[in-house]
């Protein structure tokens, strides 16, 4: 997941229903994963975030916001993060 800081000044005007940014621990396996230039969330609030969740917090470098709008394709490095993330859900059970 790459988290959006609900309560940035720079969070988009006008989106409602996602605030305040829940900081209750998961009860599942998680990851967090952000970037250096992301304008929606600083590496260090998405890293408290993972520490609050109790996530796994990855910073894969420069790369803006991570979605569907951010030109990284099928992205082999978020496919093996995805694998790894299955991989210690299943170990959990």
């Amino acid at each position: 997941m790459a988290p959006s800081d609900t309560e940035a000044p720079s969070y988009p005007e006008g989106t409602v229903g996602f605030s305040p940014m829940p900081l209750e621990r998961l009860p599942f396996a998680s990851t967090v994963v952000a970037s250096n230039d992301d304008p929606y969330v600083a590496p260090e609030r998405a890293a408290f975030f993972a520490r609050c969740w109790g996530s796994r917090f990855v910073n894969v470098g420069p790369a803006g916001h991570l979605n569907s709008q951010s030109g990284l394709g099928d992205w082999p490095a978020g496919l093996d993060l995805l694998a790894e993330l299955a991989s210690r859900g299943a170990a959990a059970r």
